[in-house]
């Protein structure tokens, strides 16, 4: 029984730590849906067979790869889970945490929400969020964003979709 306590506490430590990690550099669509099936399926154990109506296709595709998990034991994905972090975080490395406290600079402060989505809390409220690079990866010197390309471009034809049928 305290072995399965320790997996326990193990899997939620690797979960937390996860939260709050930044890479160094981009991780791959594959390796965060990876992330994503493993977590689904030690915490929720087998996908269902049948798609809930209405899906969008980012939904459609994590249930997609949350059933590749099938069969797999709530307890083999929680090690599965915990071994792709270990890889992942030595494959993308850890972006070094800024030191900067005044509200004026980039880089990870404090405030956000447990899921790593609030903002620094600068006086103004201007403050870049903490998960979001101070200057994108895929911008160019002038300052202007590059197209997204792959995943990252669904929810923009999504939404220019929907602008085009109204």
């Amino acid at each position: 029984m305290s072995s399965a306590s320790s997996e326990m506490s193990d899997f939620k430590a690797k979960v937390a730590f996860m939260r709050a990690w930044r890479p160094k550099s981009a991780v791959s669509n594959r390796d965060k849906m990876e992330i994503y099936a493993l977590h689904k399926q030690a915490v929720s154990g087998d996908a269902p067979q049948r798609d809930p109506p209405n899906l969008s296709v980012s939904e459609r595709t994590n249930l997609r790869e949350w059933r590749k998990k099938r069969g797999l034991s709530q307890a083999e994905a929680k090690a599965a889970y915990i071994s792709e972090c270990d890889r992942q975080v030595r494959t993308y490395g850890t972006a070094p945490q800024s030191t900067e406290t005044n509200g004026d600079g980039g880089g990870s402060g404090g405030g956000g929400n447990a899921s790593g989505r609030g903002s620094s809390g600068s006086r103004n409220g201007t403050q870049t969020p903490t998960n979001t690079p101070a200057t994108p990866a895929g911008s160019s010197p002038g300052g202007h964003l590059l197209t997204p390309r792959g995943i990252a471009a669904i929810p923009l034809l999504c939404a220019a979709a929907a602008e085009s049928r109204t």
